[in-house]
């Protein structure tokens, strides 16, 4: 019998996607329901379970934890699963679905869930911003703009939602102001004028697009990539180059690797706006950057 707990965050709108607007513990058995040796339990994501849940999964001891949500939800309860050195399975019921598409995980639920239950354990890496963990990317910049506008238009449909999303970034791209930083990375200090900072859990691969992919998560460096604001001109066109996958050749893109990284700020500010894993949140300056090589536990699906 394989005993797994499986978390599912009713408020993910590919997931209610997906399931046609059933009844999500319904839909999510019935995806089981071929599999006679599972015994699945069920829990929403929402109210007290993130307090709870430890303790429900220490008395409990499920063989794996399964997460259906956005990468937001993943990096809470994988938290969670790393302590208790519980494998994670991640079903993709997110809006980007950034780490289910790097471990090789289907976008098609019923697929995904075979894949799970025949999938390997392995250790892959997770970062930190000053003691916060995430899984994926940590934007600075014009991307917390459009991620806020984001959640403002998630009421409407993808249709609607993603045309307007599209024309406020090309908007945007012009008018966002600059920051200036002083960037500590690899025993070297940089002064920039920036819009744009990325950092990542393992390095980006080339063929990153708007949609980014990383060519493994056990490399134990984080990316780190910045935009030289030189002209008006700097950000829109390594937009443009993101759409074509050249991003790499511009010059005005700065990248580096390192194990940790520091970013401070030539204007006084106490706090700063980020993005990180889909999240929004505001965090104390300098911000620091650390990566701790294969510490969490997920279930990867084979070649």
């Amino acid at each position: 019998m394989l005993a797994i707990t499986l978390i599912y965050n009713p408020k993910s709108g590919t997931l209610l996607e997906q399931s046609s607007g059933t009844d999500l513990p319904a839909y999510f058995r019935s995806l089981l329901a071929k599999f006679p040796d599972v015994e699945l339990t069920l829990l929403p994501f929402k109210g007290e379970l993130l307090k709870t849940l430890p303790q429900r999964l220490t008395d409990d001891t499920p063989d794996a934890v399964w997460v259906a949500g956005g990468d937001g939800t993943v990096i809470a309860i994988a938290g969670i699963t790393e302590t208790l050195n519980i494998p994670l399975g991640i079903l993709p019921g997110g809006t980007m679905n950034l780490l289910a598409r790097d471990i090789g995980m289907s976008l098609d639920m019923r697929i995904a869930v075979q894949q799970l239950i025949d999938a390997k354990v392995e250790y892959i890496d997770r970062a930190e911003i000053n003691g916060l963990p995430f899984l994926c990317i940590s934007n600075i910049g014009m991307s917390t703009k459009l991620t806020e506008r984001r959640e403002r238009l998630r009421r409407h449909s993808g249709w609607i939602r993603w045309p307007m999303m599209l024309a406020y970034m090309l908007k945007f791209m012009f008018v966002y102001p600059p920051i200036r930083i002083q960037l500590k990375v690899n025993g070297h200090n940089r002064s920039l004028r920036t819009r744009s900072v990325t950092v990542t859990n393992n390095p980006l691969s080339a063929q990153s697009t708007i949609v980014p992919v990383r060519t493994g998560l056990t490399q134990g460096q984080l990316g780190i990539y910045i935009t030289r604001d030189r002209s008006i001109w700097s950000l829109p066109r390594l937009i443009f180059r993101l759409l074509i996958g050249d991003w790499q050749d511009d010059e005005d893109m700065l990248m580096f690797k390192a194990s940790d990284v520091e970013i401070h700020f030539t204007k006084r500010r106490r706090k700063l706006r980020i993005m990180s894993d889909g999240e929004l949140r505001r965090v104390n300056v300098p911000l620091k950057y650390r990566i701790y090589p294969a510490v969490l536990p997920i279930l990867k699906p084979g070649n």
